[in-house]
């Protein structure tokens, strides 16, 4: 039997996983590796709000992968030797494959510490629910204490935006200060001008301090050090903003660069047909980073071609699509554009909220038996 590891429960492995029937029929064999369950991050706000139930934010893997007949491996992939088809676990395993399709996403890099006291700031990832969910524990816990925490947010972009929105709106943002930090001069520089400034009035309407052209480089004794030197006190840093691919890409071997493992339209590397890659760890060649809201036509890709791939079938090209972005407030409103147009409103939450329930309802429906 041929065996294809994913590697990573990223959005398009689990709806890639939704249907794995179709490797059973063509007797292909799935193994997906993860480090441990799966954490929707299409509700960053209302995870941080308070207003995404557990059950809507969290899919058991063990039980989830069980009932739809794929092997698990809870671990963590840390190399991945392309001539003997081969991927090597943080353990120590190793496991082979026939095709390998990698979704685990983008990391940011901590700014740095060099005169490490133990005063640091604690940072956490903004792309990871799990990690956002921890934040959100933390500061209850401190809030209850009487403390005041200050929360800096390092980023400028829709993730940044989200992230500010919600602990805008959750409820302990009485007892904390919040700032937000951007390296530029306007939020979201490729949103249309008016709806980067609606974005800040917005925020700033929230409670959201917003300090233009400066970026994070350096954490020391309870405070962020901007590159020209500026001191801000914060007791815990959010990475709001994309920086570099995972360590993972480049031990690959394939070309890549900090925006992902370079694919073709077929979602695998040029320089090997059997390595494949999705999401926020690929760069679409002469198009740019993937988007991983696109996740359910890159799963339809990614099926067939995995599949393709081993039985000689004709693969399928990954067609784009058009890219709008929609940034949830976690209160009923939101604000969206596609190119130039944009607006705001209710109608922006709807529609954010019907395409994360749509996402939701695909992975919870039943297998097929």
């Amino acid at each position: 039997m041929k065996r294809v590891l994913l590697v990573g429960a990223g959005h398009a492995h689990m709806v890639l996983l939704a249907r794995a029937e179709s490797f059973r029929s063509a007797d292909i064999g799935v193994t997906l590796i993860a480090p441990g369950n799966f954490w929707y991050g299409g509700s960053v706000a209302a995870l941080l709000a308070g207003r995404a139930p557990r059950d809507r934010r969290r899919i058991r893997l063990s039980p989830w992968c069980g009932n739809r007949g794929i092997d698990l491996q809870v671990g963590r992939v840390v190399g991945l030797n392309t001539d003997a088809r081969r991927v090597g676990l943080a353990n120590g395993a190793m496991l082979d494959y026939d095709a390998v399709s990698i979704n685990v996403g983008f990391c940011h890099v901590e700014p740095a510490a060099p005169d490490r006291t133990g005063l640091e700031p604690s940072v956490w990832d903004g792309a990871s629910a799990a990690s956002l969910e921890r934040l959100r524990s933390v500061l209850a816990t401190d809030c209850a204490r009487g403390a005041r925490p200050r929360i800096a947010i390092a980023g400028g972009d829709t993730l940044a935006a989200e992230v500010a929105a919600g602990l805008a709106g959750a409820d302990v943002a009485g007892s904390c200060r919040l700032s937000l930090y951007t390296d530029a001069h306007r939020l979201v520089p490729g949103a249309p001008r008016g709806a980067a400034q609606r974005l800040a009035r917005e925020l700033s309407r929230r409670g959201v301090d917003i300090v233009f052209n400066t970026a994070i480089e350096r954490l020391y004794e309870r405070a962020v050090i901007s590159g020209d030197g500026r001191r801000f006190p914060a007791d815990h840093v959010v990475m709001g903003h994309r920086v570099a691919g995972k360590p993972l890409i480049h031990a690959t071997g394939l070309p890549a660069s900090d925006d992902g493992l370079q694919v073709d339209t077929r979602l695998c590397s040029p320089l090997d047909s059997r390595v494949f890659a999705s999401g926020g760890c690929a760069y679409l060649m002469n198009h740019g980073p993937l988007w991983s809201g696109d996740s359910e036509r890159q799963a339809a890709t990614l099926a067939h071609n995995l599949s393709a791939v081993l039985t000689g079938k004709t693969p399928q090209h990954y067609r784009c699509a058009r890219r709008p972005c929609l940034i949830d407030f976690a209160d009923g409103t939101g604000i969206g554009w596609a190119g130039p147009l944009w607006w705001h409103g209710p109608v922006t939450a709807r529609a954010h909220n019907r395409r994360r329930e749509r996402f939701r309802r695909r992975l919870q429906a039943q297998p097929a038996s």
